[in-house]
């Protein structure tokens, strides 16, 4: 069974808690949702392929030098080498793990 957008969009939120760039605080409710590897480029639209990422850092991630990895279900992210010399692979938003107000949204697991 496919999950709804609804559903996939919850559930990225209450796994990545906002936008997931390091020092970014837009919480999850005003971000967009980033494939990892494009569609145009044969990337699926799924909860392991999305994470969170603001208005600004979504429009300007092919420009702006971070990068973005899905390692067992959880996004990392590589900073740009002014911002991260040892250029580390380092899990995204560390210690988000769920935003209850978010999961326990009426919309969450229901039929239309």
């Amino acid at each position: 069974m496919t999950a709804r957008v609804g559903e996939q969009r919850a559930a990225i939120a209450a796994r990545d808690g906002g936008c997931i760039i390091p020092g970014c605080t837009i919480p999850a409710r005003w971000t967009e949702v980033h494939h990892i590897i494009p569609a145009g480029k044969g990337g699926p639209t799924n909860v392991d392929n999305g994470t969170n990422l603001c208005w600004f850092h979504h429009h300007t991630i092919d420009t702006n030098g971070w990068q973005i990895r899905m390692i067992n279900g959880r996004p990392q992210v590589r900073g740009p080498l002014l911002w991260d010399p040892t250029q580390t692979w380092r899990p995204a938003r560390e210690g988000f793990l769920l935003i209850p107000a978010e999961l326990n949204h009426p919309s969450v697991g229901s039929n239309p």
